[in-house]
C-alpha cells in the first residue's frame, strides 16, 4: 500500500506532498520517479521540472535519510541502513499555477490536480498496487473520481495505475461553480462546472443525459451498462480556454463561458455544440483508448514514450462519433452535424500534410510533431484526429455499402469492446495489436477491407484514393463537397492566413507553397505591411486582395526586423492543387449542384 498526504498552500500555489511507504516497495532500485506525460496526451510535458526538493525521512528513527538525484525525473532514496519493513515518508512540493487540463492548478478559489503532474511514486511499483489518498486541505471540498474510504479525506485506488488517472477538484468557499448529478443508464455521473455563477443546469442536465444514454447504448445496446460505478465531469470556464483530457471514470474538460448557456437564457449560444462534441468525444473515449487500448499502453509507463501506430483508431475515430452520436441524440440538427464533421474533414484535407504524412506515421511522431506545431507542420504534418476521422466515416459508409445496411463500424468497435470485457474478466486484457483493425473489420462486419486500410494507413502518396473513397462517402448520404464561401478573399484568392489580432497587425499563419503569396515570397511569420502601396491592417486586408484581383503588385513585409519585398500576382491562374485545398463545407448535394451551376 502507498499512501499519500496531500496539503494546499494557495497563497504559493503550492501542493505539499508525503509519501508513505515500506522500505522494500522502493525494490532493488531504490527510485523514485514522476512522470513525464499522461494519459490521453502523447507528449514529454516533464512533470518534474515543477517538483521542488524531494526530502525522506524514517517514522521508526525520525533521521533523514538521503536522497540523491539521478536523472532529470529519478531520486534514488538510500535505504540500505534500513529494514526491509520500515516506514518511510518522503516529501515534496509541487508548483500549481497551470490552467491546463494536463497539470495542477491551486488558489484560494480552486485547486485541480491531475495525478500524473503532482506525485512521485516507486518506480518498480507495480500497476496493481493499491494506494490511500488524503486530504488534509481545511477550508476546500474536495471532489475526487476515487472512492472514498472510511477515514475523512481519504479515497481509496485499487491500483497505482488508477490512482495517476483519477483527478481530483478542491472547492474554496467562495469558488464560482455550479454542481449537480444524474443517474443514467443506472450509472451516477457527477458535473462540476467552475469558472461562472450561472449556468443552464437543467438544459445541460437534460443533454448530457441524452450524450451519456446515447453513448452507453452505443457500446451496450442489449444491457445498456457504463463500465463504472460512477463518472465524474469537470468543466472549468475561462475566456479562450479549450480542451478535454478522458480519464477512466471520468473527463477534465475547458471551454469558453460563451458556449454555455446561462441560467434564464431560453436559447443556447452559437457555440454550444462545439460544446456537446467536447463533452460526447471525451465520454466516448471511457471506452475506446480507456479499455479498449493498444497493447503500447498496457500498462501504461508514464515515464517513457509509448509508441504505437494506430493512434488514429483511437482518437480519430473518437473524432467521427464525436458529432454523429450528439446527432443521434436529437441535439444536433442535420445541418449542425454537416457544419461539425465538416469542419474536422477541412483541418485535414486543407493541409498541404495530408498528402505527406501517413495516419501510420502520424500516430507515431506524435511525441514530437502534433503538440509541437511549427511554421512547416502545414507542408508536412497531418492529425490523426481529422484524419482518422474521415478514415472511421469511409470505412463506415463502406461496411454498410457492402453489406446493405446490415452491418457497420459500430459493429466492429462493439466487438472489441466485448473481446476487452471478456479478457478484463479474466485479468487477461493485453490490449489491441497493431494493425488488428482489418482483422477486427471481417469477423464483425463479414467485409474484406484489408488492401483500402493499408492504402489509408500506411501508403505514401495515396491522394486520389483518399479523394475517391471521401467523394463516394459522401455520395451515399446524398452530401458533398464545396468551397467554404466564408474563407477570406485573403486566403480563397492569394493564399495569406492570418491571424485575428487587436492591434490590426497581420500576421501570417499559413501560406500554400502553391499560392500567389508563396510565389511572391511570403511565408508564416511574417508581418504583411503593404499592398500595391497601400498600408495594409487586418481590417483592410480583403479589400486590397479584392482590389488586385486580374493584376500584380509589389507587396512589402517584415520578417523579423528586415523589410522584404516581392510581386503578388493575381493575373495567373490559381493552380488545381491549391484550389483543391481550400477549406470546404459540407453540403446537400442537390444544393452543391445547384451552386455549381449558377
Amino acid at each position: 500500500m502507498l499512501t499519500y498526504t496531500v496539503r494546499p498552500h494557495p497563497e504559493t500555489h503550492l501542493y505539499e506532498v508525503a509519501l508513505r511507504l515500506q522500505a522494500a516497495q522502493l525494490g532493488s532500485s531504490q527510485s523514485i520517479v514522476a512522470a513525464s506525460w499522461t494519459t490521453g496526451s502523447y507528449l514529454m510535458r516533464e512533470f518534474a521540472s515543477k517538483i521542488r526538493a524531494i526530502h525522506a525521512v524514517s517514522l521508526r528513527t525520525q533521521l533523514p535519510i538521503r536522497v540523491e538525484r539521478l536523472e532529470k525525473a529519478r531520486w534514488r532514496i538510500h535505504t540500505e541502513s534500513l529494514a526491509a519493513d520500515d516506514v518511510i515518508e518522503i516529501r515534496w512540493q509541487t508548483f500549481a499555477f497551470s490552467l491546463g487540463i494536463h497539470d495542477a492548478w491551486l488558489d484560494r478559489d480552486r485547486g485541480f490536480i491531475n495525478p500524473a503532474a503532482l506525485y512521485v511514486f516507486p518506480q518498480d511499483a507495480a500497476p496493481n498496487e493499491p494506494v490511500t489518498l488524503i486530504f488534509e486541505a481545511p477550508g476546500y471540498e474536495v471532489l475526487c473520481a476515487l472512492p472514498e474510504s472510511d477515514q475523512s479525506g481519504a479515497y481509496i485506488a485499487d491500483s497505482l495505475e488508477r490512482f495517476l488517472d483519477s483527478p481530483a477538484h478542491l472547492i474554496g468557499p467562495n469558488a464560482r461553480c455550479c454542481r449537480f448529478s444524474t443517474t443514467v443508464c443506472g450509472t451516477a455521473h457527477e458535473i462540476l462546472i467552475t469558472g461562472v455563477s450561472s449556468i443552464n443546469i437543467a438544459r445541460l442536465r437534460e443533454d448530457f443525459e441524452k450524450i451519456f444514454e446515447t453513448v452507453i447504448r452505443f457500446w451496450s445496446p442489449q444491457q445498456a451498462q457504463a463500465p463504472f460505478k460512477r463518472y465524474l465531469l469537470s468543466l472549468h470556464l475561462a475566456p479562450n480556454l479549450y480542451g478535454g483530457l478522458e480519464h477512466a471514470e471520468g473527463t477534465v474538460l475547458l471551454h469558453d463561458p460563451k458556449a454555455v448557456p446561462a441560467e434564464g437564457e431560453a436559447d443556447v449560444p452559437k457555440d454550444y455544440v462545439d460544446l456537446l462534441t467536447l463533452v460526447a468525444h471525451e465520454y466516448f473515449h471511457a471506452w475506446l483508448v480507456k479499455r479498449i487500448r493498444p497493447d503500447a499502453f498496457v500498462p501504461y509507463d508514464l515515464t517513457r514514450e509509448a509508441y504505437t501506430p494506430d493512434l488514429w483508431l483511437y482518437e480519430g475515430f473518437t473524432s467521427y462519433y464525436e458529432s454523429r452520436l450528439p446527432f443521434e441524440a436529437g441535439l444536433l440538427k442535420r445541418s449542425d452535424w454537416c457544419k461539425a464533421f465538416g469542419e474536422r474533414l477541412s483541418a485535414a484535407l486543407s493541409r498541404e500534410g495530408f498528402d505527406r504524412m501517413t495516419l501510420a506515421e502520424s500516430s507515431l511522431a506524435a511525441w514530437v510533431k502534433l503538440y509541437r506545431q511549427c511554421a512547416d507542420s502545414p507542408y508536412s504534418q497531418t492529425s490523426y484526429y481529422s484524419k482518422g476521422a474521415l478514415l472511421a466515416f469511409i470505412l463506415d459508409r463502406k461496411i454498410r455499402a457492402l453489406t446493405s445496411g446490415g452491418r457497420s463500424l459500430d459493429d466492429v468497435l462493439r466487438g472489441l469492446y466485448q473481446e476487452y470485457l471478456d479478457a478484463e474478466a479474466l485479468k487477461q486484457y493485453a490490449g489491441l495489436p497493431a494493425g488488428q483493425l482489418a482483422n477486427a473489420i471481417r469477423r464483425y462486419a463479414g467485409c474484406n477491407l484489408d488492401s483500402l486500410l493499408e492504402a489509408l494507413t500506411v501508403t505514401e502518396n495515396a491522394h486520389g484514393i483518399w479523394q475517391a473513397e471521401l467523394k463516394e462517402a459522401l455520395a451515399s448520404l446524398n452530401l458533398s463537397l464545396e468551397v467554404d464561401p466564408a474563407v477570406p478573399s485573403s486566403f480563397r484568392f492569394a493564399g495569406l492566413r492570418a491571424g485575428a489580432r487587436s492591434d490590426e497587425k497581420v500576421i501570417l499563419q499559413y501560406v500554400p507553397s502553391d499560392s500567389p503569396a508563396f510565389a511572391a515570397g511570403l511565408f508564416a511569420g511574417d508581418e504583411l505591411i503593404a499592398v500595391d502601396g497601400d498600408r495594409t491592417t487586418a481590417s483592410s486586408l480583403n479589400r486590397q486582395i479584392e482590389r488586385l484581383r486580374g493584376r500584380s503588385a509589389e507587396v512589402l513585409w517584415f520578417r523579423t526586423d528586415r523589410v522584404m519585398r516581392g510581386m503578388l500576382d493575381l493575373r495567373s491562374p490559381l493552380s488545381d492543387a491549391f484550389l483543391a485545398r481550400l477549406p470546404k463545407k459540407i453540403v446537400e448535394a442537390d444544393l452543391a449542384d445547384q451552386n455549381s451551376e449558377g
